[in-house]
């Protein structure tokens, strides 16, 4: 019988050692997830932060065009105006 309590204890101590093991590794993995988590919030944010700037930038451009042609309209027609 002391034989199989002293197996038992130290089956007992085993697992509490395979436990531990398991919860770092666990832990470690939920913290390298977290930081591939805020790792690609960071991209995402800039990929938006680009987009945003494209498209005003695109529609200062569009709105400077129209001007131009707005422009070009008036200064054509000031010839006929004119004669």
């Amino acid at each position: 019988m002391r034989f199989v309590r002293e197996r038992l204890l130290a089956l007992e101590a085993r697992i509490g050692e395979e436990r531990r093991e398991i919860d770092q590794r666990i832990d470690k993995v939920q913290t390298a997830a977290q930081e591939a988590d805020a790792r690609s919030q960071t991209a995402i944010a800039e990929v938006e932060a680009k987009v945003r700037e494209v498209a005003t930038g695109s529609v200062r451009m569009e709105l400077v065009g129209l001007v131009l042609v707005g422009f070009g309209s008036i200064v054509s027609t000031l010839p006929a105006v004119f004669s």
